[in-house]
């Protein structure tokens, strides 16, 4: 008898989890409430954002809107309808997230798809989160610009390289200004993604690799902004990276390089007219690595 009241509460105990009782099965709540919470952070810093405009839509229609507190945190309750598959009871929400706060930007509105399992005996609520990233243009240009005419076009151009350019071989660091032979240059620098190795590639072959799949995609690009609206006379793209032989499993036998491209408008304009070609293009700028100059021939 005590082993029969055994297996009998064993099944019962599978037929709770499951939805199900000895008497029939349980009922699904008609609806959910979502507990959303919202953390907005600098995409550079990681530090959160305080009063940024949290706007939470559906259908493009407005749910709800918050502003973050000190820890960059907005809170939402919205409501959900419940799908079942199986067994199992889930919420999914599909909504969108928009964050506005003055002197920054967002790139596109965050898509909420949240998908949680609700469980027979929980309270019909769930609990999700979400973290936006803003950029700030100003969290990549140098002082040296902040209070000169070139803030604006280094704000242009800190936002067409995050947005709108499709390179993903780079990251950008920092917008500033540097001077060369009398002339000034807006200076862009960035951090390649990659390390190169020493037994495929030499240092010369790296500088051509930059200047073909990161300079030049960067100047064919949508959106590009020209020196001169700031008066520069041109640009100067600084790319960091490193080389080493990858057999070496010696960490410190690598070398860290640094490739300085000076490019004229008028060259940049050039290529943009077809007048001049790549190689001409970069046989008009001023190429160094690690501050020595040097002839860069492509082919």
């Amino acid at each position: 008898m005590r082993k029969r009241n055994y297996y009998a509460g064993i099944l019962s105990f599978f037929l709770v989890l499951n939805g199900c009782s000895l008497f029939g099965e349980r009922e699904v709540p008609s609806d959910f409430d979502l507990n959303h919470r919202v953390s907005v952070i600098d995409e550079k810093t990681g530090e959160p954002i305080n009063g940024a405009s949290v706007l939470v839509l559906k259908n493009d229609k407005l749910v709800s809107s918050k502003l973050t507190s000190e820890r960059g945190v907005a809170h939402f309750k919205i409501s959900g309808t419940p799908t079942i598959e199986g067994r199992h009871v889930y919420l999914t929400m599909v909504a969108k997230i928009k964050v506005e706060k003055e002197g920054y930007i967002q790139a596109a509105d965050e898509a909420i798809n949240i998908r949680s399992q609700w469980r027979y005996g929980q309270p019909n609520n769930i609990i999700g989160h979400d973290t936006v990233k803003l950029f700030n243009p100003l969290s990549y240009t140098c002082n040296e610009l902040v209070d000169k005419s070139g803030l604006k076009t280094a704000k242009k151009i800190a936002t067409w390289m995050k947005f709108d350019s499709s390179n993903e071989d780079v990251n950008l660091v920092s917008i500033c200004e540097d001077e060369l032979r009398g002339e000034r240059y807006l200076s862009i620098r960035m951090a390649s993604k990659h390390a190169f190795n020493s037994n495929v590639l030499s240092e010369y072959d790296v500088a051509k690799r930059m200047f073909t799949s990161v300079i030049l995609e960067y100047l064919k690009s949508d959106g590009f902004i020209y020196p001169s609206e700031s008066g520069a006379h041109g640009l100067k793209f600084s790319v960091l990276t490193s080389i080493s032989d990858f057999t070496d499993r010696d960490s410190s036998s690598g070398k860290k390089l640094k490739f300085d491209f000076y490019i004229s408008e008028q060259g940049i304009q050039g290529l943009f007219d077809k007048t001049l070609s790549r190689q001409k293009l970069v046989d008009s700028s001023v190429v160094l690595i690690n501050g020595d100059l040097i002839d860069l021939e492509l082919q």
